[in-house]
């Protein structure tokens, strides 16, 4: 990477460094549900376990009951 030569190009390439990174942000989402999902996820044990309950299911795959009620009458996942 090239060095700055002047303190013009250094707030440019600060700048531009600021805004990749809040695009980044931006796909993610806001950072407080990221923080409460991976929360739930150490507090919940269920991913360890061979049977889920539908709620669990819904909750891991982050899908709708119905979304898994159909997938499992079609036989897309095992139930």
């Amino acid at each position: 990477m090239e060095q700055p030569t002047s303190n013009n190009e250094l707030i440019k390439k600060l700048e531009d460094r600021i805004r990749q990174l809040e695009n980044q942000m931006k796909i993610l989402g806001p950072a407080e549900e990221l923080i409460q999902y991976i929360d739930r996820i150490g507090k919940e044990s269920f991913t360890e376990k061979d049977i889920l309950s539908l709620d669990e299911a819904c909750f891991l795959l982050n899908a709708s009951k119905s979304q898994l009620y159909k997938l499992t009458r079609t036989q897309r996942i095992p139930h």
